[in-house]
């Protein structure tokens, strides 16, 4: 699966189709709901040079289908946070649609069924668009008038302006966000939980008992409470305390959407984009652990992986991107492969190792596979299935047979009746 990767949509806009090939393949892709939504909006584009349907189909064909994961949306995990619920940091995409499954060997884990946003993508790569995702588009689009910079400038230009120190640089904003989430005085607001209740809109019949249980704890610090909650106010604060420090303009109301992107930052071990605005920001949030691509590099080298896998022979091609290229090239001086190094250091060692005979066959790994089966009945709890103690995750996908000009799938791996694969 590869490192796991978010892009923004302008990243995303700028590969070709047999660009997009590499991106799927070689990497854990992981879907914003932002990215999702952005792209839907473009169906009520009314100054595009081509047709809105043409634009959103040549994004749709290009999304990842071997291995994307669609990451739930920021506010129901922030809110989630709030009340104690253990939000995965790690660079793991953090997905809803998992349910308990058992194998024929009594195994149990999870089955991840395709989501409803890659059915909408798999319909869109055919032109079908709903009336429903038209509105929806067209309300989008309408949003953006309603996003006033001005205002936030003139609400915390003198925030900025009262603080010691006063910030000069976007780092010194970061420094002054992270001290109002302990203190938020200075923003008229009495304690750190409400300042999270504020800006991540929970509902408010949950404002009592949340503020009993954080009380009952001794008030601790945001961070240490709702890591994830801190993530997404520390992201909002520093950008409304940006705009006024006048280091962040206020013409653009489509930079609060670009911002949007940093709150899946902990889902991810790379993050790519070509715009200017995220090329200033993201590196001051990613942890030491994580990369910033610009999405003009990650072009190219999907250009020069294009044509590396370009020399192979026929043969070789026929065999199909899932089998010859399940791991980046091990020799030539590839980013992808040093992204490998670094997030998947084993590859190396086993991207040439002969299968052990205690391994099972490929026939008995379909047999296992396709045994799996929900379990409905209540006998396994998802809470037991934390952590590492689930036995496999299976995930189910719709694999293309061929994508741009190269071959998805071989010969032989196309079922006799065509349906979905795992």
């Amino acid at each position: 699966m590869g490192p796991t990767l978010i892009f923004d949509k302008s990243a995303f806009q700028s590969l070709s189709l047999d660009e997009a090939v590499w991106l799927d393949a070689l990497y854990q892709t992981n879907i914003t709901p932002l990215f999702f939504v952005e792209t839907l909006a473009d169906l009520s584009l009314a100054d595009a040079p081509r047709p809105a349907e043409a634009i959103v189909r040549d994004l749709a064909s290009k999304t990842p289908e071997l291995s994307p994961a669609v990451n739930a949306h920021h506010r129901s995990l922030a809110i989630g946070s709030l009340h104690a619920n253990e939000i995965t940091m790690d660079g793991r995409p953090v997905v809803l649609s998992m349910k308990p499954a058992r194998s024929r060997k009594g195994h149990v884990g999870w089955e991840l069924d395709v989501t409803p946003e890659q059915r909408a993508f798999q319909r869109w790569q055919r032109g079908a668009f709903n009336e429903v995702e038209r509105e929806y588009a067209s309300r989008w689009r309408a949003g953006l008038s309603g996003i006033d910079l001005p205002a936030i400038h003139a609400k915390y230009r003198p925030v900025v302006l009262g603080a010691t120190p006063r910030p000069r640089d976007l780092q010194g904003v970061k420094t002054l966000a992270e001290n109002l989430c302990l203190d938020p005085h200075p923003l008229g607001l009495p304690d750190p939980l409400l300042l999270a209740f504020s800006i991540i809109g929970a509902p408010l019949d949950q404002w009592k008992p949340l503020s009993r249980f954080w009380r009952s704890l001794d008030e601790p610090p945001l961070h240490e409470f709702a890591p994830y909650a801190w993530h997404v106010v520390m992201v909002d604060l520093f950008f409304n305390l940006a705009i006024g420090a006048e280091l962040i303009g206020r013409e653009r109301p489509t930079n609060k959407i670009d911002v949007g992107y940093l709150y899946y930052l902990p889902f991810c071990n790379v993050f790519s984009s070509r715009d200017r605005l995220h090329r200033r920001i993201v590196p001051l949030f990613l942890r030491p652990d994580q990369e910033f691509v610009d999405g003009d590099d990650l072009k190219s080298e999907l250009h020069r992986l294009d044509d590396h896998y370009m020399q192979l022979s026929d043969d070789e091609k026929a065999r199909g991107v899932i089998h010859f290229a399940n791991r980046p090239p091990a020799t030539g001086d590839f980013l992808t492969a040093r992204l490998w190094d670094r997030y998947l250091p084993a590859w190396r060692r086993h991207a040439d190792a002969p299968r052990s005979r205690s391994e099972p066959s490929d026939r008995e790994v379909v047999e296992d596979v396709n045994s799996i089966t929900p379990v409905t009945d209540g006998s396994v709890r998802p809470a037991s299935l934390s952590g590492d103690s689930a036995a496999f995750l299976k995930i189910i996908r719709y694999y293309p047979v061929k994508k741009g000009k190269w071959r998805i799938l071989s010969e032989s791996d196309i079922p006799r009746n065509p349906g979905p694969r795992s």
